[in-house]
């Protein structure tokens, strides 16, 4: 039985948009730290999100994979912060000032989840 090696990694050309060789990618993860007391599980998933998107260097659609798993990790953080936000619409947590009324647009009713906020992230900021 023969084995197959996959080939090296070759840089995908758009990073060199934001970058000019692999060593500066640690640059820009560099200031991406995990904060003092957070759980866990989410620190975890955020230092996965930071390799995810050091690694895009060589696979450009790392880096919205990266998005999405910080966001995994903000859901996780307002769950082990908020009592029942996983099962609190939105608008639930906006009337008790956890959220700003801004951000919401059209989601207030769903439930906290990563592609919620997700959701709002893009209607927001795009």
């Amino acid at each position: 039985m023969t084995t197959q090696r996959l080939p090296f990694p070759v840089p995908d050309e758009r990073v060199h948009l934001f970058v000019d060789s692999y060593a500066d990618m640690h640059d820009l993860v560099e200031d991406l730290v995990v904060p003092d007391g957070v759980p866990e599980a989410a620190a975890t998933v955020l230092r996965t999100a930071r390799e995810l998107l050091r690694q895009s260097y060589y696979c450009y659609e790392f880096s919205t994979v990266a998005v999405m798993h910080s966001l995994i990790a903000v859901e996780i953080v307002l769950r082990d912060r908020i009592p029942d936000a996983g099962k609190k619409p939105l608008h639930g947590l906006i009337k008790q000032g956890y959220l700003p009324s801004s951000s919401v647009r059209g989601a207030a009713r769903e439930p906290v989840t990563a592609p919620t906020i997700a959701s709002l992230v893009s209607r927001t900021y795009w």
